[in-house]
């Protein structure tokens, strides 16, 4: 059951604001305030112009030697190439 909710004390420019951005999602006014009040409070899954921003792995970014990612690099080389006569 949604629960209906006033919001007093919205003055003419962010009225304005807020229809302008809902526009450039293509939402409506209420449904672009329900978004933005969950994302505000953690609760923003589900909705495609909202993204969930990860951190657990940032510890991996550039943990591998530089050598080794070359290495890497070489050897996953010949699996860029596109084998045309298995695809002809």
């Amino acid at each position: 059951m949604a629960i209906q909710l006033t919001v007093r004390g919205i003055d003419p420019l962010l009225h304005e604001s807020l229809k302008k951005a809902a526009g450039q999602q293509g939402l409506s006014v209420n449904k672009f305030i329900v978004h933005a009040l969950k994302q505000a409070v953690g609760l923003n899954n589900g909705h495609p112009h909202i993204s969930t921003v990860y951190d657990d792995l940032d510890w991996f970014i550039n943990s591998t030697p530089l050598e080794d990612a070359l290495a890497f690099n070489v050897m996953m080389a010949e699996h860029d190439q596109i084998d045309w006569e298995m695809w002809a």
